[in-house]
């Protein structure tokens, strides 16, 4: 059946239930002549109200906007409960056609009879599984902010309420579901703001991201400025250790004079020449020295905004996580993000320095880090008198074992002079 011949069996219907035989109007009693009945929802009125089209490909949320919309289609057309059915499958295309018309087959006229709340039913048995929605049950769950994009989080999550009421059955519930994605950056502002209503919080979040990417702007030509500042002065001298990392939870800008140590250190039996910066929020990893370490890239939940010295802003979007770190013998986790680095290996931040406890003691040039019992206390190169590392000796054994893991060996020839014949040596 067409939409067009329904139209017309749906108009003659309606036609003759409006009016008597005899053409007049039903009423009942004596003023029947005085009584105007109101003007029938014809189909043509319905149309006009825009209802959606559903196609039975659009999945659950698809399925949920078309009844929303149908629903409100129905009380501004007046349309009558007999017809809600008959005028709202006139509205399916495709597959969901396809379903219709096997009802009607197996129902016959019985199918035009149904309540619109069996047919909401029947259409949510069939375009809604379990499986499906339990899926979309555990996206909302775990929905957060990608970058700053706090519309986009929103328009999901209000997709995703819709039908997942199990977890937001009332306004309180929406509230601080939808705080819980926040990134830190406006979380606690939203939050101890406590607002009451999901559509006070949204007004409230885009607010205040709207003022944060405000000021993260403004800082970053600020930056830009002072950085193009200190190169003019100091001709390009130390350039490439004056960077700055921005991020979703703040921003880290690094002096070498005053808050960094340096040293050499094994990163998975690697050599890595490393700053400890407690300017930085996170650590990093140059890009070309990652590809000697055999741990693969994954990817982050939220993009990193990394400024570089030339004032350059690289997107990071994965991390090496589990890498290992030999301080003084002593192993440690670290998490790396690659970036192009200039004079370093491997910059650390204070994501590491926080988890691990440790005290960069800025001004002596020295790193504290507690270890059970003891201590483990590096000297940086610069109150080191020069020297980049303390020499040991070691066994042929011990070096041929470095050898193994992928060490470098640099093999020194030592010659000594005999006081009595200087002419000669060993």
């Amino acid at each position: 059946m067409t939409p067009e011949s329904i139209q017309a069996m749906i108009d003659q219907a309606l036609l003759r239930n409006s009016t008597n035989r005899d053409g007049s109007h039903s009423s009942h009693g004596d003023n029947r002549r005085n009584v105007q009945t109101a003007r029938p929802c014809f189909y043509a009125d319905f149309m006009k109200c825009q209802p959606l089209n559903f196609k039975g490909t659009e999945g659950v949320v698809g399925l949920t906007r078309w009844i929303e919309k149908m629903e409100s289609v129905f009380n501004i057309s007046g349309c009558a409960i007999e017809n809600q059915v008959k005028f709202a499958t006139c509205t399916l295309l495709g597959a969901a056609l396809t379903w219709w018309n096997g009802q009607i087959r197996t129902l016959g006229p019985e199918a035009y009879a149904m309540t619109w709340e069996v047919l909401k039913k029947k259409m949510t048995d069939k375009y809604c599984p379990q499986g499906e929605i339990k899926k979309l049950e555990i996206e909302l769950w775990n929905l957060k902010v990608k970058g700053n994009d706090v519309p986009a989080y929103t328009e999901r999550f209000q997709e995703l309420t819709l039908i997942c009421t199990k977890f937001v059955a009332n306004e309180i519930d929406k509230v601080d579901k939808y705080i819980s994605g926040f990134p830190d950056n406006i979380y606690g502002n939203v939050k101890s703001a406590r607002p009451k209503t999901l559509d006070e919080t949204i007004e409230l979040a885009n607010d205040l991201m709207d003022q944060k990417l405000r000021t993260y702007a403004e800082r970053q030509s600020d930056n830009k400025r002072k950085a193009d500042d200190s190169s003019r002065n100091n001709h390009g001298v130390l350039a490439t250790q004056i960077w700055e990392c921005k991020e979703k939870r703040g921003n880290a800008s690094g002096n070498p004079d005053t808050n960094v140590v340096t040293g050499t250190f094994l990163l998975n039996n690697r050599n890595a020449s490393i700053l400890f910066d407690t300017g930085a929020d996170r650590s990093f990893i140059s890009s070309a020295f990652s590809s000697l370490i055999d741990i693969a890239h994954t990817p982050l939940e939220n993009s990193y905004d990394v400024e570089l010295a030339d004032g350059k802003i690289v997107g990071v979007d994965t991390i090496m996580r589990g890498c290992t770190l030999n301080f003084l013998n002593h192993p440690f986790n670290i998490d790396l993000m690659a970036v192009e680095l200039g004079s370093f290996d491997v910059i650390i931040g204070m994501d590491w320095v926080r988890r691990c406890h440790a005290v960069i003691v800025c001004d002596e040039k020295l790193v504290r880090i507690p270890y059970g019992n003891e201590t483990l206390v590096f000297c940086g190169n610069e109150s080191n008198d020069g020297r980049e590392s303390r020499l040991t000796i070691i066994s042929c054994s011990k070096a041929q074992e470095y050898m193994e893991k992928g060490c470098q060996i640099f093999l020194a020839q030592i010659s000594a002079k005999k006081g009595e014949d200087k002419s000669e040596g060993k």
